[in-house]
């Protein structure tokens, strides 16, 4: 009785090894699949940005404008590379809360976007260009480009 057994589990194990050679033939030869690497991470050095140059549309940056808490000017600066002379001039409305809350009233409108606007307490130029100084990576987001 153990020999039937024996040659049944021998049997069945011959018709499964039979049915997946089967089916491989008639799948084809199989691709070879390339090895897997692992991507090699570059480090590569950032270029570090400076503040080139700027300047304001309406107003004289040394002057400022007439209250230094009620203004609206337009910002231009060049951004680059220190070690290079390349430059990408953006441009930016600075403005106060007194400023933009008359024009908010004016317009009608209850709300304005800020992609191109920077807001400030009162015209002063340390301030101003501090901050975008502190952001001057991201001036692609924040400012218009010119360029």
């Amino acid at each position: 009785m153990l020999r039937v057994i024996i040659f049944g589990v021998v049997v069945a194990s011959l018709l499964v090894f039979l049915r997946l050679m089967l089916l491989s033939i008639r799948r084809g030869p199989q691709p070879r699949r390339a090895p897997v690497r692992e991507d090699k991470i570059i480090d590569a050095e950032e270029p570090v940005l400076e503040l080139k140059s700027y300047r304001f549309h309406g107003c004289d940056s040394a002057m400022g404008p007439p209250d230094p808490l009620d203004f609206h000017e337009r910002l231009y600066v060049s951004v680059g590379p220190r070690d290079s002379d390349r430059a990408r001039t953006y441009c930016i409305h600075v403005t106060t809360p007194k400023t933009l809350e008359k024009e908010l009233s004016a317009s009608g409108h209850p709300a304005r976007f800020g992609r191109d606007l920077l807001i400030v307490h009162r015209f002063e130029v340390d301030v101003i260009l501090r901050a975008v100084r502190d952001r001057i990576r991201e001036l692609n987001e924040l400012g218009e480009s010119l360029d």
